[in-house]
């Protein structure tokens, strides 16, 4: 009679016990990989379980039949090999095989598993793989090693996978996977070596623990507050489908107005309010596959022969709806947006399709018309050329690319030029000309708009240096500065130190601040314009009238210079309401005490108009378009030493 050690084994059903009641627990979200990692712990513990029976029956060879032994070893060996050819499978999932490939190994891989079952189920009869000896004893027959073999095949096949797809896998998962692999030769090794340990259920337990802790886990594929899968996997499938060349459909919801919701019903409430929505999608989306990728932002993948606008409509039919709280006694209501995007036709990655759904769909503050975006051709050319901008700006951050353009500024008394503003121009021998309106807010989501202002300041304030403008009567150069970079105040020093490299006198440099940018005195802002004038630069308020100021907040603010916006000029040509208005606006800003700039002069009939309402300066196409340093020099020496004899015209 055979004596056995069954300690590995009992250990084996303890381990995949307590592994399967943490993924059962913690696993509510299904996968392919999942299901067949639920298989695994399935037929792992049968494995197990068929292992003891077995060893109970064949030493107790006296109440248990031949017959009985027979079919329990006959169970164990189909649960051990079935065990082995599903880890491959999970591993071929998980390291993202295409789909033609994944046929082939279904079809090819599944055959030596296929003759090897059928030869353990009549091995009762044939005696090939094993046979028990009238006394009920086991003995193996002359199959039994291409069993090896065929676990050796797998588990090369493994390591082949592994290592060919090696950017499909962490290094974690890359190295739970060798350890399992080496774990099943180890165990095959031992078992050839000492017949009377059991320790092939042993190696199986201890590889599905490295799969779920490195692999498996609810940390790994699923979002575990709303049962949803997360932003990782949602990476994965886009990349698997771009792999594949398998047409889905994207549908991104994008909700808003996080931080009212969190002042209404607290975190405990947001919570509950996703979870609401999540449930929904996951009722809704077939296959479950729902995805919280951050925040209030959700993510589904359909199959392109779904009709995506359909679910876009069902969901906004529901997100249009209000939802309760438990706890709080109203309703609860949220802006949202859908978009419904085509993968791969219009987007290769996870990253790309969040930089197109941050263009097209900001996150909404309000309650827009629409609700449903479907992303067209259009759209991704809008896209491919931002993308372009953004190389082009990095591109010119790096080399100095951007160039400088000057007009002048033209003081109405004397008709001469007064000053200047630097206005930064970029060309791409790629792109082309690239203007500012499209740029500089680019170059602000950057994060760069900060090196360009530097670029445009140091330059500006060399030609003034250099020429000695000041001494052809010159006194100002304008910079402009964008919200964000007003907000800062020059707290680090840079502008100041800039201006003085050149030794020029810091007045000598004027900030222009858009009125959009609502400068109040206790603003962000406001101080920023504040910490500016006390390092001694010049402020002028650009845009005035197509903001928010009002007359206190400008008295408020250390202001030199008002520049009322062009459209104020232009209506006020053809209306007299608007010419009312303007003129208001000259007598209040003169009565602040500030001086006035008109901008837009572009012909004699304007100029005749801000020469009546007395303006001090003027700007516009009238006097002269923006130019490239030597010419702005020449015109200056013409008009401040000769005079402006004739209008000058772009």
């Amino acid at each position: 009679m055979n004596t056995w050690v069954i300690h590995y084994e009992i250990a084996a059903i303890i381990i995949i016990f307590v592994v399967s009641i943490l993924f059962m627990a913690g696993h509510r979200v299904y996968t392919k990989t999942s299901r067949v990692f639920k298989t695994i712990l399935l037929m792992g513990m049968a494995t197990a379980i068929t292992d003891e029976l077995s060893v109970f029956g064949l030493s107790h060879s006296d109440i248990v039949s031949p017959i009985a032994n027979s079919v329990l070893n006959v169970l164990y060996n189909v649960f051990l090999m079935s065990t082995v050819f599903l880890y491959v499978v999970y591993i071929v999932l998980t390291t993202g095989m295409d789909s033609r490939y994944r046929k082939r190994f279904y079809i090819f891989g599944s055959v030596p598993i296929a003759l090897e079952i059928i030869f353990f189920i009549t091995s009762p009869i044939t005696d090939f793989m094993f046979y028990i000896d009238e006394a009920g004893v086991y003995h193996r027959g002359v199959g039994m090693s291409q069993c090896f073999v065929v676990v050796g095949i797998y588990i090369s096949f493994m390591a082949y996978l592994c290592i060919i797809r090696s950017d499909h896998i962490s290094r974690v998962q890359l190295i739970s996977t060798l350890m399992y692999m080496i774990a099943i030769v180890l165990s095959i090794i031992l078992q050839v070596l000492f017949p009377e340990y059991l320790l092939n259920a042993f190696a199986i337990a201890i590889g599905v623990m490295l799969v779920f802790i490195t692999m498996q886990g609810d940390f790994v594929d699923s979002d575990k507050l709303l049962d949803t899968l997360n932003s990782d996997a949602w990476s994965r499938r886009i990349a698997q489908a771009v792999e594949t060349n398998r047409p889905i459909t994207l549908l991104v919801v994008r909700l808003g107005g996080y931080e009212r919701l969190n002042t209404q019903v607290g975190y405990a409430g947001c919570n509950s309010f996703l979870r609401q929505i999540a449930t929904f999608l996951i009722k809704l989306i077939p296959g479950h596959q729902v995805y919280h990728l951050n925040g209030l932002y959700f993510g589904c993948v359909l199959d392109k022969s779904e009709d995506g606008m359909a679910y876009a409509e069902s969901i906004e039919d529901r997100l249009s709806q209000n939802f309760k709280i438990d706890g709080y006694p109203g309703n609860i209501n949220i802006p949202f947006i859908i978009t419904l995007v085509r993968c791969p036709e219009q987007v290769k990655d996870s990253q790309e399709l969040d930089a197109l759904t941050n263009m097209l769909c900001v996150e909404p503050d309000g309650y827009e018309e629409e609700k449903i975006h479907v992303v067209s051709d259009e759209d991704i050319e809008s896209f491919v050329r931002r993308k372009s901008v953004e190389l082009a700006l990095e591109k010119a951050v790096r080399t100095g690319g951007f160039t400088v353009h000057y007009q002048p500024i033209v003081k109405l008394e004397t008709m001469k030029v007064h000053s200047m503003e630097a206005l930064v121009r970029l060309h791409d021998d790629e792109v082309g000309d690239i203007y500012p309106d499209e740029f500089i807010p680019l170059a602000e989501e950057m994060g760069i708009i900060p090196m360009i202002t530097e670029c445009v300041l140091s330059r500006a304030a060399s030609l003034m240096s250099r020429c000695r403008l000041e001494e052809k009567g010159i006194t100002r150069m304008h910079v402009n500065l964008t919200a964000s970079e007003c907000k800062r105040g020059d707290s680090n020093g840079k502008l100041a130190s800039i201006v003085d490299r050149y030794n020029l006198d810091r007045y000598t440099i004027c900030f222009e601040i858009s009125e959009t940018a609502s400068p109040g005195e206790t603003n962000p802002v406001g101080e920023g314009i504040c910490r500016l004038h006390d390092a001694g630069m010049g402020i002028v308020l650009d845009d005035f009238g197509t903001g928010y100021s009002n007359m206190t907040e400008i008295v408020a603010l250390p202001i030199n210079l008002v520049k009322i916006d062009k459209t104020f000029l232009w209506a006020a040509m053809s209306d007299d309401g608007a010419m009312t208005v303007l003129r208001e606006f000259v007598d209040m800003i003169h009565k602040s005490g500030r001086k006035v700039l008109i901008a837009g002069v572009e012909d004699e009939k304007g100029l005749e108009v801000v020469k009546e309402l007395e303006a001090d300066y003027v700007q516009g196409f009238c006097f002269s378009k923006p130019m490239p340093q030597e010419e702005i020099i020449d015109y200056i020496n013409n008009v401040n030493v000769y005079g402006m004899s004739s209008i000058q015209k772009a």
